[in-house]
């Protein structure tokens, strides 16, 4: 008698009968649990294991949705996490179900759940760390732990739930290793969102006016109030007295550049343009020049050095911009320090070699010695700012020092910092064993020795093998670039010869199987006459109509200046005679025509390079006076240079005028007739300069 086969809807409500059963309150920490839900799923029997597995996925997600959340009723988060790891776990590790059943329960609870009930279940996650780490779940479950993640991040508030966002990242960290990618910013992006705002208009009148009242609050502090409440008013008023007496101004002027710095900081790529980099300077040299003019005493700094058994946090999420509090911010160590170690961070960006900087992205010799300068003077400020000025400068610089090294990490795309295991290339001669008074270690040749063997053998030791191994190709480099092996252009006269041939009317080649028809090779032979033959560049500035007739006319001249131009006459000829009824007509044949063709293509490249004349630019204001704005751009005028015409002339022709003038005197010789019409050409605005040239 043959057994019975599982069905899909009878195994599902027999597994999940058994699961209802054996997971109950009674029973479910009890060890038998889980060993009598197996032997039921054992006894299920079918002819696919994969089948099985599909329903027991299936079970699991509907007995967590309808039995241990049940819609209405308060959650058991212990069960749940009892449910993940007694069943979801170990039926995964047996083969019961799909590796990623657990995760997926877990994926479900935490979008079902409360943020407060999420924060308990979250355990469960941060407990099972090492089993997410096993290959049988790493693989399948780690883009569902990390939507999981990042799901959390985005309901949570990040200044309300603090504590929980700092365990969800770090819970990350320890799951994924350390060069995953998708943790690591490789292309060293700047998190442009992080805008610091700050009063941008000069309202002196509005400050003094609120000055005026934080005093008129401080003096109605009640008397019978306790000590301690007054401290902070004492305080406040002390350091301010204090500020006074040093002549520190903190108007609006400063207020301004010490908060428009923080743009910079957000973006330090803008420091590599000129003129964002003036206002960086400027503004970074007032605000230390600040910082040395008024120093610290040691009081400032009592704040942040209290007894170990008392504990204190600072919280510094976001600077607070109120131009009133800068004068007080300014006298705060702590405030201090963050500043003048954003200074150190942007300065030492901009002198890193990182990998996806471009070539613009450079320092000029005038802006270097301004960083090393700068930098010297700030960890100076460092060591003055109390409390444990030196300790803290000397912290600095080693943070700094290592972050070189993961610079350097990242630019050689993050290898992997696994330590290999194993030495299976060091041969046997050269190992010792710990016991017998050595190590396990490879021993090393000696630098004599290798020196010898490398001038033995002619060759130059670099210290890398892949250099040397490139460098000893060819002894010579010079004569290494020259080699015909280099050289990977055809000659003209193998290319086109066949072509050649083909035009001749006598070998009775149809149109269709020309090669000057074949697009392919005709985009290569563009290539090589632009490199190779001198007739690519003489003619003129008119559009090529059609690529087979321009190839036909090159091919007629080219095939005089074939080394066998002699054998090939009659070919010429042929050709010639083929391409129109002009000679017999007495027209001029194509032989006559082309010096004529020569000179006047000539002129017109003549003409072309001319430079426009100054009635030439008049003309052109005239035309083009309603539309000088739109030109501006395109012809590469600074903002500040059109200030001034805007300000300096009145009427729209006149503006047009000293814009012409002011490209003529930028591009020089190459303020030429063909530039401005390339220029209106792309505007849409050729049309209105004719007559002009």
């Amino acid at each position: 008698m043959s057994t019975r086969l599982m069905r899909h809807g009878e195994g599902q409500k027999t597994l999940l009968a058994s699961l209802k059963q054996n997971f109950s309150p009674d029973v479910s920490e009890s060890e038998e649990a889980f060993p009598n839900f197996e032997k039921t799923f054992e006894g299920l029997v079918t002819a696919d294991s994969e089948n099985k597995k599909s329903v027991l996925d299936q079970v699991f997600r509907e007995f967590l949705t309808y039995d241990l959340l049940t819609p209405g009723s308060k959650p058991d988060i212990v069960a749940c996490q009892r449910f993940v790891v007694q069943f979801g776990i170990r039926a995964a590790r047996k083969g019961y179900c799909s590796p990623g059943t657990a995760i997926q329960v877990l994926s479900d609870m935490f979008d079902i759940l409360t943020l407060n009930n999420c924060e308990v279940l979250f355990k469960t996650v941060e407990q099972e760390v090492a089993t997410w780490r096993e290959p049988l779940f790493f693989a399948s479950g780690k883009n569902n732990l990390l939507r999981i993640c990042n799901d959390l991040l985005r309901r949570l508030s990040r200044t309300q739930n603090t504590v929980f966002c700092g365990r969800i990242l770090l819970f990350l960290a320890k799951f994924f290793p350390f060069s995953e990618r998708s943790g690591l910013n490789v292309i060293s992006e700047f998190n442009l969102d992080n805008v610091t705002n700050f009063n941008k208009e000069d309202t002196e009148a509005k400050a003094e006016a609120e000055e005026k009242e934080v005093k008129k609050e401080e003096d109605e502090v009640p008397e019978e109030k306790d000590d301690s409440e007054k401290k902070p008013v004492k305080k406040l008023k002390k350091q301010k007295s204090e500020m006074e007496d040093q002549n520190l101004n903190v108007d609006y002027n400063l207020y301004r550049k010490f908060w428009q710095i923080q743009d910079f900081f957000r973006n330090p790529v803008q420091c590599y343009q000129k003129e964002p980099w003036r206002t960086f300077s400027h503004h970074s040299s007032d605000v230390l020049s600040i910082f040395q003019s008024f120093k610290l005493d040691t009081s400032s700094g009592k704040s942040s050095t209290k007894s170990k058994n008392q504990s204190h946090d600072q919280y510094f999420s976001k600077y607070l911009t109120n131009q009133n509090l800068l004068q007080l911010q300014l006298s705060d160590s702590n405030f201090r320090r963050y500043i003048l170690l954003q200074f150190l961070i942007l300065f030492q960006y901009l002198k890193s070699n990182v990998k996806f900087k471009t070539d613009a992205q450079a320092l000029s010799s005038d802006q270097d010695k301004w960083i090393g300068e700068n930098t010297r003077k700030i960890y100076k400020l460092l060591e003055e700012t109390p409390p444990l000025g030196p300790e803290f400068a000397r912290s600095v610089k080693r943070i700094l020092h290592r972050e070189e090294h993961w610079n350097r990490w990242k630019n050689e795309g993050c290898p992997s910092l696994a330590r290999k295991t194993g030495a299976q290339d060091e041969p046997e001669a050269d190992k010792k064993g710990l016991g017998d008074g050595g190590s396990s270690r490879k021993k090393k040749r000696k630098l004599g020795d290798v020196i010898q063997k490398e001038v033995a053998e002619k060759k130059i030791n670099l210290g890398n093998k892949g250099l040397t191994e490139l460098w000893n190709l060819n002894p010579d480099n010079l004569e290494a670039c020259r080699a015909a092996e280099r050289d990977f252009l055809p000659s003209v006269e193998n290319y086109f010869e066949e072509a050649i041939e083909q035009q001749d009317p006598k070998n009775e080649i149809e149109d269709t199987y020309k090669k000057v028809n074949n697009g392919e090779w005709g985009w290569r032979a563009l290539r090589l006459m632009s490199r190779r033959s001198s007739h690519f560049f003489i003619s003129g500035n008119n559009p090529i109509a059609k690529l087979p007739d321009y190839l036909d006319s090159m091919l007629t001249k080219m095939a005089k200046e074939m080394p066998n131009a002699v054998a090939k006459d009659d070919t010429v000829e042929s050709m010639e005679e083929e391409n129109g009824d002009a000679v017999e007509n007495g027209e001029g044949s194509q032989d006559g025509q082309e010096n004529g063709e020569g000179c006047q293509e000539a002129q017109e490249i003549a003409e072309g390079n001319a430079k426009v004349t100054d009635e030439q630019a008049a003309a052109l204001a005239e035309k083009l006076a309603t539309h000088w704005l739109k030109l501006a751009p395109k012809l590469g005028v600074a903002d500040d240079k059109l200030r001034e015409i805007k300000e300096n002339a009145s009427e729209e022709q006149e503006k047009c005028l000293e814009l012409i003038k002011l490209w003529q005197e930028i591009e020089g010789e190459g303020a030429t007739k063909d530039e401005i019409i390339y220029i209106l050409e792309g505007l849409k605005l050729a049309s209105l300069i004719d007559g002009v040239f």
